[in-house]
């Protein structure tokens, strides 16, 4: 799972502007943009906890302090999950499978039981899942809620299709006490539907782990300001491999764009926090 940082924060103080004014600034703030984000993908991945993100924040840090801003880093730390290479076993063929963020670190094998509908509690009835490693489809209610029938119905296992043919990996904040994975909809959607038909036997192994990944939020504020009235955030991390330039230093460069020019504006009298 990947978890997401607060890019920067800023206080301005908003005011009406010309419409000539506002056309050169728009140009201006432009070119600041793009130059925020080929700064901030020059650093390369931008991965939590990573030296490049750390560099990514002191970039944005020394660009407040130049405005004039009062600026700073807030540290922080969060848990990271990671797979570390979790999979259903099915006679002789082994399928990648995605372990979510609840799911327990264990190697079980078991019946595979085809759960009909949503996987809701009552969808249950008429199944033996006891001592078995279910199969359900996504959608309809949360990935919370189909563990949570599953654990009752005494199940050892869950399996999750994707509605769709890639893979899913998505946090769902309560640890489970039984192995929780996802499959892709290409492989998932047959296994399900031989699982209605005969008798499986399988093997679920997850491999998670789970570290703390320390983090800071850039902050910064107008001097003066004490009790902003609108206050707007952008991650700046990405995910590993990727350079990050749509997701997020594009996000992370709006949400500053206009800094610059409404800096000296001092008409308005909302605070803006960004």
């Amino acid at each position: 799972m990947s978890t997401r940082f607060l890019g920067l924060v800023a206080a301005v103080s908003v005011g009406a502007l010309g419409i000539t004014a506002v056309s050169i600034a728009q140009n201006a703030q432009a070119g600041r943009a793009n130059r925020d984000v080929e700064a901030l993908v020059a650093f390369g991945p931008r991965v939590a906890g990573s030296p490049a993100l750390e560099r990514g924040a002191n970039y944005l840090l020394a660009e407040y302090r130049k405005a004039g801003y009062t600026a700073s880093l807030q540290p922080f730390t969060y848990q990271r999950y990671e797979d570390l290479g979790s999979s259903l076993t099915v006679g002789t063929e082994k399928i990648t499978a995605n372990a979510l963020y609840a799911s327990s670190v264990t190697d079980v094998q078991g019946r595979l039981v085809a759960v009909p509908n949503a996987g809701n509690a009552t969808d249950y009835r008429g199944v033996n899942a006891r001592g078995a490693i279910v199969i359900v489809k996504r959608g309809v209610i949360t990935f919370r809620q189909k563990l949570s029938a599953a654990t009752q119905a005494g199940a050892v296992g869950i399996v999750l299709v994707n509605s769709v043919p890639g893979s899913l990996s998505m946090p769902v904040q309560q640890l489970s006490s039984i192995p929780y994975v996802t499959l892709n909809g290409a492989q998932g959607q047959p296994l399900f539907e031989r699982a209605t038909k005969e008798t499986l036997t399988v093997r679920l192994q997850t491999q998670v782990e789970r570290v703390n990944v320390a983090g800071k939020n850039v902050v910064a504020y107008l001097e003066g300001v004490t009790q902003p009235k609108v206050v707007i955030g952008g991650h700046m991390d990405s995910v590993p491999g990727s350079p990050g330039a749509n997701d997020n230093a594009s996000g992370t460069a709006a949400t500053r764009r206009d800094r610059p020019s409404r800096r000296g504006n001092t008409t308005g009298t909302s605070d803006l926090v960004r």
